[in-house]
C-alpha cells in the first residue's frame, strides 16, 4: 500500500477484519479495492481509517497501540 500508493500506512486486525490507516483521505475508497484484489478477500474484511498523521515513538517506530 505505502509503495502503490505512495502514502504513509498502519495496519491492524483481527481474524474478522484488518484496519488499515492511511494519511490521505482521499485514496481511502481505492486502497480498499486494492488490497481486496490483492487479497482475494471481500472489501468487507477491509477497513479504511485516514487520520492526520501516524503515532510515532521516540524512536520513529509506529506506535500501533495508540492509533484511533
Amino acid at each position: 500500500i505505502k509503495t502503490a500508493f505512495d502514502t504513509d500506512c498502519a495496519c491492524v486486525g483481527d481474524d474478522l477484519q484488518m484496519r488499515i490507516y492511511v494519511t490521505q483521505p482521499q485514496m481511502a475508497k481505492d486502497v480498499r479495492t486494492y488490497i481486496s484484489d490483492k487479497t482475494g478477500l471481500i472489501s468487507r474484511a477491509f477497513e479504511v481509517k485516514a487520520i492526520s498523521a501516524l503515532p510515532k515513538g521516540e524512536s520513529g517506530k509506529t506506535r500501533y497501540a495508540a492509533l484511533p
